[in-house]
Formats: structure tokens, sequence, C-alpha cells
């Protein structure tokens, strides 16, 4: 948000925002089926490897934020 200053930062935050809270809304519809069909142990597991799965997303952000802010047009710090 920081880099994309406050006319394009409320943006960056709304849409992270969206996300967020779509997530939080459809979970319940299909977490239900989820663990009667795995079963805990299993279900549990699955929602464990996914976060594994995003885990380095911090990192590359960090590590080749600075390229992809370059390429936008939006990005005002510079």
């Amino acid at each position: 948000m920081d880099a994309y200053g406050p006319l394009y930062g409320a943006s960056a935050a709304g849409a992270a925002m969206l996300s967020r809270y779509t997530l939080s809304a459809v979970f319940p519809l299909f977490a239900l089926k989820l663990y009667k069909t795995l079963g805990v142990g299993w279900a549990t597991s699955l929602l464990a490897f996914c976060t594994l799965a995003m885990a380095p997303i911090p990192w590359l952000f960090w590590r080749f934020g600075g390229g992809i802010r370059e390429k936008s047009k939006y990005e005002t710090s510079a």
C-alpha cells in the first residue's frame, strides 16, 4: 500500500480486504462437507498443505517486490 500512494493504495487495500472477506464467507459453505468427506485428520492436513504451499509468498514479494513495483504504472514512491 505504501508504494502506491494515497490514490492507488486504497484500491490495493480494498482488493486485499475483498479477497479476505470473500474467502471468509465461502469457507463455511465447503468446510463441513470437506470434514465429513475426508475426516478431521485429512481435512486439517489438506488445509495445512495449502498453508505450506502459500508460505513462500511473502518471501517472494520481499525478494521480487522491487521489480514488480518498477514495472507497475501505478507506483508513486520513485
